[in-house]
């Protein structure tokens, strides 16, 4: 089970849009020289390379949780489990009283665009997220078998 979230990623995404790609291969090259890349040296790095405080950085970043695990969905899989859909992201769990929840998203539906960008593994998911996380909500396009496309919004500002 895959969470719809991956804080590694997420960090990437942070750098990239704050310092630029090239802060990111800056980043990897310093690694190379390190005598011992662990945690706090890689830390040290980059807080070096970005002339920045990398941890405040990351405590003051807010991703939207929606309360999602899926796993991508590929065209064997949806034969196997009978879908009359073949690509998307296969809804495995929707957390209690979660955006995904109130939303009225459901275990076993597939999510397969938002807001108008087609969604088929985890990370076009948190690529659209992450796209669209200052906006109130957004709109989740899901094909739920025995009933067809259903459209939520689907509140990020929870």
């Amino acid at each position: 089970m895959i969470e719809y979230y991956d804080a590694s990623f997420g960090l990437f995404l942070l750098i990239r849009d704050r310092f630029g790609q090239d802060a990111i291969c800056r980043i990897i090259l310093g690694i190379d020289t390190l005598e011992r890349a662990d945690g706090p040296a890689i830390i040290k790095l980059t807080n070096k390379v970005l002339n920045t405080d990398i941890i405040q950085l990351v405590e003051d970043f807010h991703f939207p949780k929606t309360g999602l695990y899926m796993d991508p969905l590929f065209p064997g899989m949806g034969k196997f489990k009978n879908l009359s859909i073949s690509e998307g992201c296969l809804v495995l769990v929707v957390e209690s009283d979660s955006p995904a929840e109130k939303a009225g998203i459901r275990e076993n539906d597939v999510i397969y665009r938002i807001n108008d960008k087609d969604v088929k593994t985890n990370i076009d998911f948190e690529l659209v997220i992450y796209e669209f996380m200052h906006q109130q909500n957004i709109t989740v396009n899901i094909w739920r078998e025995n009933v067809g496309e259903v459209v939520v919004d689907l509140n990020l500002s929870s």
